[in-house]
């Protein structure tokens, strides 16, 4: 691999190692204590490369480096660092950073032009019929007291949330013979009543309401508000801090989508009827029951 910038600051990749020894001013068999470093302006990885220094040591990684006076030539790693010191060190970092910077400032702009397309993708994904936002306004109703469904059943889900578990549990007194047999088991008389935990059902689809799958973190806070921060930038104006931090989220947005498909997929799944009907199981109060199952009727079949 080689990459090269050229008179205008721009980074490219030749094609080949003749590409190297055909640039103005290259010379072979440099000898390091006439010249002065003047800046690294290529680096490559490769085999069977001869440094272009007068040691002319083999090796396979190196630097294009630009000398005072016009004069260009190959340099290895551990060939700069002996002969160069300091200033091979120096330039080679900024060499690297500049690379980085520009890399990412390409990525950022070639970003800024998919915005559009990347905003009507989100809005579809929002506002379209059992969309993001009525998946996250429903489901809030699972995990929040006082909304439409019964306190009783919130407790629940978020019990089951906490232990990361879809399996819906009733509690129920044992029966007599449950009671001999798991006094049989401990080796001692369990007192009545006793009380177990019953399976319902299975609650597919429920892990949707873990932290990680959070639609509004995701579209809300990870794509509508960073896109709008994204609009107000000036890519050329940013450090190389904004730079790297503005990289790895654009590199990022469609990881995040992914997750918000899948978040979207998961809360389509847990918002049926057929679904969320065993929680009527537990409900205590009739009162209760009444408001789950109006809730119910809200939900696709």
């Amino acid at each position: 691999m080689i990459t090269l910038t050229d008179e205008r600051g721009l980074i490219y990749s030749p094609k080949s190692w003749e590409e190297i020894l055909e640039l103005p001013g290259y010379v072979k068999g440099l000898d390091p204590t006439k010249y002065k470093l003047k800046a690294v302006i290529g680096s490559y990885h490769l085999k069977d490369i001869h440094c272009g220094l007068t040691c002319n040591a083999e090796h396979d990684k190196g630097v294009i480096a630009l000398f005072h006076g016009g004069a260009v030539t190959n340099v290895g790693q551990m060939c700069g660092a002996k002969h160069f010191d300091v200033d091979f060190t120096t330039f080679t970092n900024q060499y690297n950073r500049d690379v980085v910077a520009k890399t990412y400032r390409d990525l950022l702009s070639t970003f800024s032009f998919q915005l559009d397309e990347l905003e009507n993708e989100i809005y579809e994904l929002r506002k379209s019929e059992l969309g993001v936002d009525w998946i996250y306004t429903a489901s809030q109703n699972l995990v929040h007291l006082k909304k439409e469904c019964p306190d009783e059943v919130v407790r629940k889900i978020n019990a089951m949330i906490k232990s990361r578990s879809n399996v819906l549990q009733k509690e129920r007194e044992a029966t007599e013979e449950e009671i001999k047999a798991l006094s049989l088991s401990l080796g001692k008389n369990v007192r009545k009543p006793h009380y177990i935990q019953e399976d319902i059902a299975l609650i597919s689809g429920l892990d949707s309401l873990y932290e990680e799958n959070d639609l509004k973190q995701l579209v809300i806070m990870e794509l509508d508000e960073k896109i709008k921060s994204f609009k107000k930038l000036i890519i050329d104006n940013l450090t190389h801090t904004e730079l790297s931090r503005w990289g790895k989220w654009v590199s990022s947005v469609d990881g995040i989508k992914e997750k918000v498909q899948h978040s979207r997929d998961l809360g389509l799944i847990l918002l049926k009827q057929s679904n969320l009907t065993a929680f009527k199981e537990i409900i205590t109060n009739r009162v209760d029951l009444e408001l789950f199952e109006k809730f119910l009727k809200k939900l696709p079949q």
